[in-house]
């Protein structure tokens, strides 16, 4: 279970910044195996609209605080993500997101594998993609859809030029506004290389506005 509380200003029309943090429990029905303060976070968002067009561009920076990533040696990282929506009417809508992140760290890459005390598959930089299909039956209920590839280059190459594929991912999911404050979202995510029970997962998330 992954919560966040996170604070918003709107400076534009079309422009806003915010900043939170969160935590995260695993296994919280059966024990608490561990609990985790999520990456603190400041990002800036800044919206367009050309025609059928909605663009949203997002600049951003966190600090790291989970444990995964601070063992080996990340502090932090910036990122830009970039969302397009086009409206092909009838409800349906094409989507597009992208997202490029660049980690800091604190130390130089450590050979090996985690057990081994090593840094394993760190990541120096990522560049994913996600496009997607949405049908909005009305103004509170959609049904969508989406694909992710993503490319990192590893740590362990020791230059900028390599980057290695991960498994493309799919996802389908709904969407539900009950007000204009709460929003809940399910999802289904599962693999290309292996569409089975056990390599899927069942997420729900929501969004509560509360001032």
């Amino acid at each position: 279970i992954k919560g966040s509380i996170s604070t918003r200003y709107r400076l534009t029309s079309d422009s806003t910044i915010s900043a939170g943090t969160g935590i995260s429990l695993i296994k919280p029905f059966h024990g608490y195996e561990r609990t985790d303060l999520s990456n603190t976070f400041l990002g800036y968002d800044f919206s367009n609209r050309f025609g059928r067009l909605q663009m949203r561009n997002s600049p951003g920076f966190t600090i790291s605080t989970v444990p995964n990533y601070v063992n080996i040696g990340q502090i932090g990282g910036v990122s830009w993500d970039q969302s397009l929506v086009y409206g092909i009417g009838n409800g349906l809508a094409l989507s597009f997101d992208i997202g490029l992140n660049y980690w800091l760290f604190a130390r130089e890459y450590r050979p090996g594998s985690l057990k081994s005390g090593g840094d394993g598959s760190a990541s120096q930089y990522s560049l994913s993609w996600y496009p997607g299909l949405k049908y909005n039956f009305s103004d509170k209920f959609n049904l969508n859809t989406s694909a992710g590839f993503s490319l990192q280059n590893p740590r362990s190459a020791g230059e900028g030029s390599v980057l290695q594929n991960k498994t493309v991912s799919l996802r389908l999911g709904a969407g539900y506004a009950f007000t204009r404050d709460i929003y809940f979202a399910p999802y289904v995510q599962t693999f290309v290389t292996r569409i089975a029970l056990d390599m899927t997962t069942i997420n729900v998330s929501g969004i509560f506005s509360v001032l």
